[in-house]
């Protein structure tokens, strides 16, 4: 007896025990999931919203507290301004006062979306960001561009990116303000970011770089500013720079170079030099202009001078050869041309031709070298069979 009770005992605490280790499997899910669904329930419910084309309700959503949200919200208001946009024949949807245009969901400034847009660049999330700026482009209220100016050296190189997308949305119209911003007189001279490299990099570099992408189409603007002596020096400083990046496509701006290369402004002559170069001697007065600053008393002007003078021979030479490369293979095609036609062979494919018509009175031989007359059976070779030919099934 003593020993089945104990062996009852046992088996009761190893029963316990098991129980013990599964009872968490057993549990309800804890309660931050059922909060969860009941948020996610709310987003589908305020995401549904959207589709109605609101521009009130998504406004209001721009402040919600789920990013998901919120950038809906600004693709829904990008999407309404751009229908707008299309509209009115790519007037714009608002004016550069910020007014609405007329008509309709035109009128999509007066609730309130672009200042609520503005203030979603500067949202904690990367992506209501990038959805706020791409918006923004895309209604066209000219109060957006200097935001946009300023999101180009976000932190996040997505979201520049899209700041970026979002001001070519506006044209021609925001080339001046960004040549603007690279003025001494800019709020955000200061500003800058850290690539990938880890070096810093302020607001001048990436409008730089965005002004060159923009080609021939941007060369009358810079040219302007360049020319323009009360324009402020920085402007016309990197106008400059922009012009040599842009290179041979800027040649139309060379003879204001040239008039404004004796500048008092050391800098301004510097860069001018320096794009003289890049540009190359499409004016004939470069390499003179060249030639005689490359003696100039300023060390810095005579070295970017000379330095200007091997890129340009560099590139003249460069030219010569692929010329000489091009005049090579055509001599070589007219010569492979020539040796073909003397052999009878086809122009293209190498393959023998027809080869020349035979001369009146001489009557064609066969391969087996025996006389062919005109009109009579072609007999088989010696060693050959004649196979008939296959009869036509009924």
């Amino acid at each position: 007896m003593t020993r089945g009770c104990t062996i009852t005992v046992l088996l009761g605490l190893a029963l316990a025990a098991v129980a013990c280790i599964s009872e968490p499997e057993l549990e309800l899910p804890p309660p931050r999931y059922e909060e969860r669904e009941k948020a996610l329930a709310v987003v589908r419910e305020k995401l549904e919203l959207l589709a109605g084309g609101d521009v009130d309700a998504a406004v209001d959503l721009l402040g919600h507290e789920d990013h998901r949200v919120r950038r809906a919200a600004a693709q829904r208001l990008g999407e309404i301004g751009e229908a707008v946009v299309a509209g009115l024949g790519g007037d714009g949807g608002v004016d550069g006062a910020g007014g609405a245009a007329d008509g309709g969901d035109a009128a999509i400034a007066d609730h309130g979306a672009v200042a609520r847009l503005i203030e979603r660049l500067d949202d904690e999330h990367p992506r209501v960001q990038t959805a706020a700026a791409l918006a923004l482009g895309e209604i066209g209220d000219h109060r957006a561009i200097d935001p946009l100016v300023e999101t180009l050296v976000d932190k996040d190189r997505f979201v520049r990116l899209w700041a970026w997308k979002g001001l070519r949305k506006f044209g021609d119209d925001a080339v001046p303000v960004l040549l603007a911003h690279t003025s001494s007189q800019s709020p955000f001279r200061d500003y800058g970011y850290k690539d990938e490299a880890g070096n810093r990099l302020t607001i001048r570099a990436p409008l730089r770089d965005h002004l060159t992408s923009l080609g021939r189409g941007v060369v009358p603007l810079l040219n302007e500013a360049l020319g323009n002596e009360q324009e402020d020096g920085w402007v016309r400083i990197n106008a400059a720079i922009i012009l040599g990046a842009i290179g041979a496509d800027a040649a139309e701006a060379l003879p204001t170079m040239l008039a404004h290369v004796d500048t008092t402004n050391k800098r301004l002559r510097l860069e001018i030099v320096r794009s003289l170069g890049h540009i190359g001697d499409l004016d004939p007065e470069v390499a003179p202009t060249l030639e005689r600053l490359s003696k100039d008393r300023n060390r810095k002007i005579s070295g970017a001078a000379k330095a200007a003078l091997k890129e340009i021979a560099k590139v003249s030479k460069d030219k010569a050869a692929k010329e000489k490369k091009k005049r090579d293979r055509e001599k070589k095609r007219e010569e492979r041309l020539k040796q073909k036609a003397a052999q009878g062979t086809d122009d293209k494919s190498g393959r023998p031709g027809a080869g020349p018509p035979p001369r009146s009175g001489v009557a064609p031989v066969d391969p087996s070298g025996a006389l062919v007359e005109p009109g009579a059976k072609k007999e088989p070779l010696t060693g050959q069979e004649k196979v008939p030919a296959p009869k036509k099934k009924p």
